[in-house]
């Protein structure tokens, strides 16, 4: 990977800001593929965006001594700083690949504390160590800078582990509505959203300042939870007009931001970072917010029809059709692209 991060700064609400990174294939007679883990969206509609990043090339191969350019564009719809950590798979590699994407959003009214790197690390750095208090009791200083001395080459432990992990935040990681007829429509499912912190969380979806009316939508677009909480969302899917036979999927961003918290005091590291301020807060501290995934899908074929979708695969070969793993043992994760 050319890059650990990328930031976009100071992106104003409505506006669009593109960077790049690569995938280098150094192998001298290799060929490898790459994917990134991102669902891709379809019959959305223009001006919907589920997420505050859209990606373009994000898979494909990588042929011996070159580079794969995966092009990030972020459209922030609200005024918060968004954080998220891209996953890349590739194939032969023993681990995933990461970026960790980093969007400073305003507008004339909200203009939030910028999130860097640094805070990224630094938040990651004490989450991983899993220390029952911040500072540390050893620590003659009331805080840690964001340039505490943190090595840029420094991965998760288990890459695996942390790309395919549930963080039980959203009580589903994929809603399926079925078939669904344009005649009795709109078509609800509830989910809800837990904050296990004890402080107040901010709850957003970026789809919810759509141009135009897209199949699937959240309501309410937005909500606080108190700490040690739970709220309810309800996911409408919009079928589209009769005749109009269809699959559609989207991947929708639940975007958590945690709220102000005026105590100069800190007795947890839960209570630290789960409380702060954009306004209020200590800079040096900054948090960055939690994004989890909601995957739903949905068609309107009627059932008297056949409507499993057509694969075809792209090769020459049948025994290139094929996708081998390697050996693994129980509890153990991997993965190919293929």
């Amino acid at each position: 990977m050319s890059a650990k991060s990328l930031t976009f700064e100071e992106v104003e609400v409505g506006t669009r800001c593109t960077k790049v990174f690569h995938i280098i294939n150094y192998s001298p007679d290799v060929t490898t593929q790459y994917q990134v883990v991102q669902t891709r969206c379809n019959d959305v509609g223009e001006g919907v965006a589920y997420s505050v990043l859209e990606l373009d090339n994000h898979c494909g191969v990588i042929e011996p001594r070159s580079t794969a350019t995966v092009v990030v564009t972020a459209r922030p719809e609200i005024p918060y700083n968004h954080y998220r950590r891209l996953w890349v798979l590739v194939r032969h590699a023993a681990e995933p690949l990461y970026v960790d994407c980093i969007v400073n959003s305003f507008n004339a009214d909200h203009h939030p504390m910028k999130l860097t790197y640094a805070h990224v690390k630094l938040w990651r750095a004490i989450t991983s160590a899993d220390l029952s208090s911040f500072p540390p009791p050893n620590s003659n200083d009331n805080k840690l800078p964001p340039s505490v001395a943190l090595d840029d080459s420094e991965g998760p432990s288990n890459g695996w582990e942390e790309l395919v992990k549930a963080t039980g935040l959203v009580s589903e990681r994929a809603v399926t509505f079925g078939a669904c007829s344009p005649a009795n429509g709109p078509y609800l499912r509830k989910i809800s959203v837990n904050n296990p912190s004890p402080g107040r969380v901010m709850v957003y979806w970026p789809s919810r300042n759509a141009t135009c009316k897209p199949a699937f939508e959240i309501r309410p677009g937005s909500g606080e939870i108190p700490g040690s909480n739970t709220r309810e969302f309800t996911i409408e899917y919009h079928p589209p007009t009769e005749g109009d036979c269809r699959y559609t999927v989207a991947s929708m961003d639940c975007v958590m931001v945690p709220k102000e918290n005026r105590s100069a005091n800190y007795e947890s590291l839960e209570r630290n970072f789960s409380c702060r301020s954009y306004r209020f807060g200590d800079a040096a501290m900054l948090v960055p917010p939690h994004t989890s995934t909601i995957v739903a899908t949905a068609h309107s074929w009627p059932s008297e029809r056949h409507a499993e979708p057509k694969v075809t695969v792209n090769s020459a070969t049948k025994e290139s059709t094929s996708v081998r793993f390697r050996g693994v043992t129980p509890g153990q994760t991997d993965a190919q692209v293929s």
